[in-house]
Parts: structure tokens; sequence; C-alpha cells
């Protein structure tokens, strides 16, 4: 199994758990972003190849859930949550050692979570986990922004942004 690892790089909390994880995953091709990489002195795996990934860990909490979906936008995510929120790392870190048995079983349940498209000026953005802002490039300058639901348009303003 290949296994992307995304971490919060700013503590020494999670950079233990980093290495925690990487010994349950012993075995398997672990994959590190490559700013994780260069902090720990490893190897990293390329940003092509976290894409490839067939799960995603992350160490963190929500925004790093939500880096590892950019970087990775096909593999499923188990979120290990470090931050304060954990709406999107649901994984508390007593909990790690067992959701990371069950990952390499392949018998961890996996949820599928909605995901929001959006374009600007007709180019499509990256698809979103929980939220897009649009926004004037220039502070206090308005732009008229048409919100389409399921391609029916829901609100046509003008605003400095939403």
């Amino acid at each position: 199994m290949k296994v992307g690892i995304v971490a919060k790089l700013d503590d020494h909390a999670d950079l233990r758990m980093v290495g925690k994880v990487m010994d349950l995953l012993r075995g398997e091709e672990i994959l590190l972003e490559p700013r994780l990489a260069r902090r720990l002195g490893r190897r990293p795996g390329n940003l092509g190849s976290l894409g490839d990934s067939d799960a995603v860990v992350t160490v963190g909490g929500d925004g790093t859930v939500l880096l590892a979906q950019r970087l990775a936008p096909k593999a499923p995510i188990l979120g290990i949550n470090l931050g304060r929120r954990g709406f999107l790392a649901e994984v508390q870190p007593k909990e790690a050692v067992r959701a990371l048995k069950l990952l390499r079983a392949g018998k961890l349940q996996t949820s599928e979570r909605q995901r929001l498209s959006a374009e600007a000026d007709g180019k499509a953005l990256p698809e979103a986990l929980n939220d897009v802002v649009i926004c004037s490039g220039n502070p206090g300058k308005t732009a008229t922004l048409i919100v389409s639901v399921d391609g029916r348009e829901a609100m046509n303003v003008r605003c400095d942004g939403i």
C-alpha cells in the first residue's frame, strides 16, 4: 500500500505523532509531503506521487486535511486531530493506533464528503472540500459575482467578496 503523510510542521507534538505513524506503517510504501520530508531529513515523495497514494494520513488539524485534499484529491484521508476543531480530522490521538491498524487491514470505514466546484473568469478552480472564497484582487474594489447551485443561479450580487 502507498500511504502519503502530510503534517503540520510547527509543533513538536505533530512531528512526534508523525514518527509514531511511520513506525505503525513500517513495511508500507510511505510518501512524505516534501516540506515534511525536509523537516525530518528523509526522502520525500513528489507531489505527483502523493496523488497516487492509496491513502493519506494527516497529522494536524482540519487545515492539514484541506492541504492533503489539494495534494491528493482522489485519495481517502485519515486525519489524526492535533488541532482545535476536528471537523475533518476526526481521529483523536488515542485512537490513532487502532485507526492505522484498520487502514493497513483495509477495514477502515470511510465516509464520502461532497466537494464544491467553482470557477472564476470562466476558469475552473480546484475542487474544494469545505468552502470557496472569491474576492477582488484589489482590497475595497467590488466585482459582480454569480453563485449557482447545481447549475441554477442562486445569487447575482456586486460585492468585494463572497
